[in-house]
C-alpha cells in the first residue's frame, strides 16, 4: 500500500496538521488571556486548515478510487464474499 503514497499530498496535508494543532493552541492561550481577538482569529485559521486538509483527503481518496485502490469484494472466494 504505501508504494502508492501520493508524496505530495501527504507532505501538505502533515503540514497542515502540524499547521492546525499551532493555531487552535494559540486559540487556547487566547481564551485564557482574555485576547477575543487572538481566539476568533485562530480558531477561524484552524477551520480553514481543516477543511483544506478535509478536501485534500477527499482529493487523494478519489484518485485511489480511480487507480483501483480500493478493497474489491469480487476477489474473495464467495463464501467470504457472501458476508458483505
Amino acid at each position: 500500500g504505501s508504494a502508492a503514497l501520493n508524496v505530495g499530498i501527504a507532505s501538505v496535508n502533515t503540514f497542515l496538521l502540524l499547521l492546525s494543532s499551532l493555531t487552535i493552541t494559540l486559540a487556547i492561550r487566547g481564551c485564557f488571556v482574555g485576547n477575543r481577538k487572538a481566539l476568533a482569529r485562530n480558531l477561524l485559521l484552524t477551520i480553514v486548515l481543516g477543511t483544506a486538509f478535509l478536501g485534500l483527503k477527499g482529493r487523494e481518496y478519489f484518485l485511489d478510487y480511480k487507480e483501483g485502490l480500493i478493497p474489491n469484494v469480487s476477489v474473495l472466494t464467495p463464501e467470504a464474499a457472501e458476508q458483505f
